[in-house]
């Protein structure tokens, strides 16, 4: 199974005064699944919308990189067939940003 996540995403850090800062994060926009499995024949792929929000820590070894990880909820809709399929996901993720100054 596949899953993509495409739309703006923001962050908000607050300031601690030292190298680890807490922070939320948030996301809205379309979402697209795709599964197939070749033992069974089936084969599904929908596009829908949904967002995400989560909060976390941002450690700052440097004033250009951060390293975060958070704890996330996802939401996602999907309309299949008339029908309504929502998605919840509970999840973790841990990642690198760089700044510009």
């Amino acid at each position: 199974m596949h899953t993509m996540r495409i739309g703006p995403q923001f962050s908000y850090l607050f300031d601690a005064r030292s190298n680890a800062l807490p922070f939320i994060t948030g996301e809205v926009g379309l979402r697209t699944v795709d599964a197939a499995d070749d033992l069974t024949g089936f084969d599904f792929s929908e596009t829908g919308f949904g967002f995400t929000l989560g909060g976390g820590v941002m450690f700052l070894p440097s004033e250009y990189l951060g390293i975060h990880m958070a704890l996330v909820y996802a939401f996602d809709q999907f309309d299949v067939a008339g029908s309504s399929i929502d998605g919840n996901q509970l999840g973790t993720t841990v990642g690198l940003t760089g700044f510009l100054h």
